[in-house]
């Protein structure tokens, strides 16, 4: 037993090594392109990008469809698809929901002519993040089943994978450097060309599985599409509910406060967001494994499952430094560092960040219930938490602002979060929470 714990332990910490540089970078290239903009452009300009790039991640989860989930499902079946076929019907299906949200999106912007996001180089700049985001992801997914879990690492993320969000910083400085005059839609248009640029990346490391030949017996383009449609439905439900119970604070902020409170907010939202990492990198790295071990045993092994809580524990400690750090640094350092927007944001992430370590405690096993095909349970999870995150947002937000946004955010992702614990050990026999022992 402990030399199989042993093993485990060294897998999962060889691909959390590769997933924590991935991140690490990741987080350092997004976390300086942030910083620059609110210094260079404003907080009100920069909540402008916030509320744009939140709808892009909304969005997204539509288009792509759970593609990216439904391929470990697809590839492994007796008779799986190929990987050119997977991503080619994935691209299809991308297209086809993008093609109803430009219709959709371009009918608001009639309906609502006067909106500051009426004008239509909005329309196609959200088209075009939403489009590369997509594929991205599924292309990361892809790479984790052909090429491996290492490399894929460096790819996952929703639309912050390192090889993506590695752009946009270098693309941030370049446009100041020439002396052009940014505003939220040029931040909003380099973000898009980041999630590109690491689709085309993405599909050097696919090249050999995608001249594959294709065997007689192997899945076709429209039973592939078919396959993701109906694993799509509960599984895009899912992430929406997921994504709603994170981004209602921002929304409802967007539409009670004024740009400038949504912009300090925002960028404490996206600092506190990425405290996460570290335990979903634990996820991401135990993903491919524990789907394996639950189809083949309908279980997590004690095993993989020691090694999971170990690496979350460890996670959690981090997490708990940061916002440590974070909580005693002094202004005048954080000011010269991040500028003013950093130094009224702080209250608000230091705030958020104590939620978000509640959070943690209760593990990340939503990942991994969604691709062992148990999405449902992380479905009723997430409604529980919305509806407690929209009465807390709609309760406290116009009274005190900001502050009810980050109560509003707390209340929905714990709550979820122990919801998901919970059903991770009774369907799955799998433990991922840090209270307590087995």
């Amino acid at each position: 037993m402990a030399e199989a714990t042993s093993k485990a332990q060294r897998q999962l910490d060889r691909a959390l090594g590769h997933a924590g540089l991935a991140r690490v970078g990741s987080v350092i290239a997004v976390a300086g392109a942030h910083v620059l903009a609110v210094r260079t452009l404003g907080p009100a300009v920069y909540g402008d990008f916030v509320f744009a790039e939140s709808l892009v991640f909304a969005l997204n989860l539509l288009a792509i469809f759970g593609s990216h989930i439904s391929v470990f499902a697809i590839g492994s079946r007796e008779r799986p698809a190929t990987v050119s076929t997977m991503l080619s019907a994935a691209a299809s299906l991308i297209g086809g929901w993008l093609l109803l949200e430009l219709l959709v999106m371009a009918l608001a912007q009639q309906l609502f002519p006067h909106s500051r996001y009426a004008d239509p180089a909005w329309l196609w700049l959200i088209t075009a993040a939403i489009a590369g985001m997509s594929l991205y992801r599924v292309i990361a997914e892809l790479i984790r089943i052909e090429v491996g879990v290492a490399l894929a690492n460096y790819f996952s993320g929703r639309g912050n994978g390192f090889v993506a969000s590695l752009w946009l910083l270098p693309l941030l400085v370049l446009a100041l450097l020439l002396g052009l005059k940014l505003d939220a839609r040029d931040l909003l248009a380099g973000f898009a060309i980041a999630q590109w640029l690491g689709v085309l990346i993405g599909l050097v490391f696919l090249l050999p599985a995608l001249r594959q030949r294709t065997p007689a017996t192997a899945l076709r383009h429209k039973d592939v599409i078919a396959e993701m449609l109906r694993r799509g439905r509960s599984i895009t439900v899912t992430q929406i509910a997921q994504l709603t119970v994170v981004s209602i604070d921002v929304w409802l902020l967007a539409a009670l406060a004024p740009a400038y409170t949504l912009g300090i907010y925002g960028l404490a939202k996206r600092f506190a967001t990425w405290l996460i990492v570290p335990v979903g990198l634990v996820g991401q790295s135990a993903l491919k494994h524990a789907v394996a071990e639950f189809r083949e045993a309908g279980r997590i092994s004690a095993e993989l499952e020691a090694a999971f809580r170990r690496a979350v524990r460890r996670s959690w400690w981090l997490v708990a430094a940061l916002v440590a750090i974070a909580a005693v640094l002094p202004a005048s350092w954080l000011t010269a560092i991040a500028g003013p927007t950093a130094a009224l944001a702080r209250p608000f992430f230091v705030a958020l960040g104590l939620g978000q370590l509640l959070r943690l405690a209760f593990g990340n096993g939503g990942m991994i219930l969604s691709a062992a095909g148990l999405e449902t349970e992380n479905l009723r999870a997430y409604l529980v938490g919305n509806v407690a995150a929209l009465v807390a947002a709609l309760a406290i937000i116009p009274i005190a602002g900001a502050w009810g946004a980050v109560a509003a955010y707390s209340a929905g992702t714990v709550i979820a979060a122990v919801l998901v614990s919970r059903a991770c050990q009774r369907r799955m026999d799998f433990r991922c929470d840090l209270l307590g022992k087995r």
